[in-house]
């Protein structure tokens, strides 16, 4: 036989509701929101965010495959070995690698056409891939990873 004591004690609905407090700073975040797009978008206001848009000072068409015992290799267009992932400090062409198979997988692309390994005048490095539209700009990944494609470039 269960007493008082052993029945759980049910919360009133007024205590789980969220504070008016609360609502009204949401409510109030969203309009706020509202109103700074409206002016942006009602005074032409040029964005803020863009896709870097500096010249191509060098520009090298490159294959990314893989290599013998899951290694990655990079060459030119003639099939001279320009660097691979055994290298010291090359890991990051793996990584690279399996992002541009994803996106070629996901657009159902075959083969390994080659992409444009591209030194804006700024010195940023960026690839491309024409068979996706896939683009990656590799600055921002650290400057060891910078300098793996940099010294392909270079060569």
């Amino acid at each position: 036989m269960q007493t008082r004591t052993d029945i759980p004690m049910r919360v009133s609905d007024h205590e789980q509701m969220i504070p008016k407090v609360l609502l009204r700073a949401m409510a109030g975040l969203v309009v706020i929101t509202l109103a700074l797009v409206s002016f942006a978008v009602l005074t032409d206001r040029p964005p803020e965010a863009q896709t870097h848009t500096a010249p191509v000072a060098k520009s090298l068409l490159i294959q990314i495959k893989e290599g013998p015992e899951s290694s990655v290799i990079v060459t030119d267009m003639n099939g001279n070995l320009l660097s691979d992932s055994s290298r010291p400090a090359a890991g990051f062409l793996s990584v690279v690698h399996s992002a541009l198979a994803f996106e070629r997988k996901r657009h159902g692309v075959t083969g390994e056409p080659p992409v444009h390994l591209v030194r804006f005048a700024d010195g940023r490095l960026g690839l491309r891939d024409d068979a996706t539209g896939w683009k990656i700009h590799l600055t921002g990944f650290g400057q060891d990873n910078h300098r793996v494609f940099a010294a392909i470039l270079a060569e």
